[in-house]
């Protein structure tokens, strides 16, 4: 095994529905049906920036200044 997928799961991907039938979403957890090794993983969400900016103002925390370059 040496893609990191495989060394992960313990399997070699073959197919989407082989990967489906082999891993399980426990909760918050993704768990190999082969090597049981699990993973924590988060909900993807993918706000506007209007609403970014809704949740800071509703948590009260001080405004700052962003800088990139």
């Amino acid at each position: 095994m040496t893609d990191w997928f495989a060394k992960l799961t313990g399997f070699e991907e073959e197919s989407p529905d082989q990967v489906r039938s082999l891993l399980r979403l426990e909760g918050t957890r993704l768990r190999s049906a082969v090597n049981d090794a699990a993973f924590e993983c988060g909900r993807l969400e993918m706000p506007t920036l209007g609403e970014l900016r809704e949740r800071l103002a509703a948590s009260g925390a001080a405004g700052g200044t962003l800088r990139v370059s």
